[in-house]
């Protein structure tokens, strides 16, 4: 394990300014490694408006951007050090509508200890019912094996039991 500073508050708040176009945000999230800046990080509101779904009508599609804080919240929020806080941040996120940060937060609860990870069933279920799938089913079916075996058989079966729920076809 790599020993890692605890950047100041004029630090990141340094590096922050300089995110002032989304390729140095991903550039800058994409790269960083060190699990310590996720708090403050967080203090400067850096996880607070992931990127709405983008629809175009004339086309009749939508796209999900990806977002990097959510990809490097999902990298190092397994970190013991940091573990509660990353948790406490997905948890103000799960009213997202983005698919992509979705998955980076089921991914965040594949990398923890099931115990940490049960905490986010209970929102992740409120995803279930969209009709906008890409990986996330798969992520959240192997949430459901990760939690079981785990020791968190209750949180497993509440999930299955969402994921399984038989849902009437609409016609038309």
């Amino acid at each position: 394990m790599k020993s890692w500073k605890t950047p100041t508050l004029d630090q990141v708040k340094r590096a922050v300014a300089l995110l002032a176009h989304p390729q140095q945000a991903r550039h800058f999230f994409d790269r960083l490694e060190n699990p310590l800046w996720l708090v403050p990080l967080h203090k400067l509101k850096c996880f607070a408006n992931p990127p709405e779904p983008i629809k175009d009508p004339d086309r009749g599609t939508i796209r999900f951007p990806a977002w990097p804080a959510s990809r490097y919240l999902a990298r190092v929020g397994s970190n013991p050090a940091i573990v509660k806080a990353a948790v406490g941040i997905a948890l103000k996120l799960i009213s997202t509508k983005n698919i992509t940060v979705q998955e980076d937060l089921a991914d965040l609860a594949l990398s923890l200890p099931a115990e940490q990870a049960k905490r986010l069933v209970q929102p992740f279920i409120t995803w279930v019912p969209t009709r906008y799938r890409l990986l996330l089913p798969k992520k959240l079916g192997d949430l459901v094996t990760h939690l079981a075996n785990g020791g968190e058989k209750d949180a497993a079966l509440r999930l299955a039991g969402a994921l399984l729920k038989l849902v009437p076809q609409s016609p038309g």
